[in-house]
């Protein structure tokens, strides 16, 4: 009997399609390519930029820093809440929610770690 695996068991990797660097206050700055259809749309009808900079925060800029591929979203979660000082279960879902919202918007894969 195979058991279906946790999110939380999943290796995230940083997309290579976006340029990333270190900005301010030691914020992480994305630039991202607007790909999806609409996006195209407004670029057509709009003249809107073909990139735009995305700035995490700051708890998004530690998290990204340790996106290695290697590591589970556990694994970060469990590095974050002994840094922040965050209870187990908060920083277990905080760190599944905004790994959803990376994946979402194309800024991370998954390592296929069966």
């Amino acid at each position: 009997m195979m058991l279906k695996k946790s999110y939380l068991d999943l290796i995230p990797m940083i997309n290579n399609d976006n340029l990333w660097i270190t900005g301010a206050n030691d914020r992480i700055v994305i630039n991202t390519k607007r790909k999806g259809f609409v996006q195209k749309m407004g670029l057509k009808n709009f003249s809107e930029p073909k990139e735009r900079q995305l700035e995490l925060d700051g708890y998004g800029s530690i998290v990204w820093k340790k996106i290695d591929g290697h590591k589970t979203i556990r694994d970060i979660a469990e590095e974050i809440m002994r840094e922040l000082g965050e209870e187990r279960e908060f920083a277990k879902q905080r760190a599944a929610m905004f790994f959803k919202m990376l994946k979402m918007h194309g800024l991370i894969l998954f390592v296929n770690n069966n």
